[in-house]
């Protein structure tokens, strides 16, 4: 397996469910994606606005999950003050950002709806990479 992209090592330690948009020179992100040479990556997309217009410049967007418990115990990892939470604080939290009828704020579970691919980040950080190049893989067909 040749090396993982360099977007993909953030992603495993992720806390939060984590949308990405990949779009190419002719969309969203076209600007600093035809300077670079290649496509864009936009990270944490998070409300309906943002992948309703990212998806109208033909942007393809990739969600990456992990299971609520997975997700707590990489903040408890990180150790960082603001990550001292309990888990139920860090659930109602979460809670606050998985619906909202406001298409401007954040509504992961609509959003995550909007993907093209959606990866399970629970395991480990090869098998995650092995999700990310069977995704680019199909893009790219």
């Amino acid at each position: 397996m040749r090396p993982a992209p360099q977007c993909a090592g953030p992603f495993f330690m992720y806390n939060r469910p984590m949308i990405i948009g990949i779009t190419g020179t002719n969309g969203a992100g076209k600007g600093q994606a035809r300077k670079d040479g290649g496509n864009a990556v936009i990270e944490s997309v998070r409300s309906i606005g943002e992948a309703e217009y990212l998806k109208s410049h033909e942007a393809l967007l990739w969600a990456v999950d992990a299971v609520m418990p997975v997700r707590y115990e990489r903040v408890l990892g990180r150790m960082s003050e603001t990550d001292r939470i309990t888990y139920d604080q860090f659930v109602a939290d979460e809670a606050a950002e998985i619906a909202n009828t406001d298409t401007a704020k954040p509504n992961l579970r609509a959003v995550i709806g909007f993907s093209d691919t959606v990866l399970t980040n629970n395991g480990t950080q090869d098998g995650l990479y092995a999700q990310v190049e069977a995704a680019l893989a199909k893009a790219a067909a």
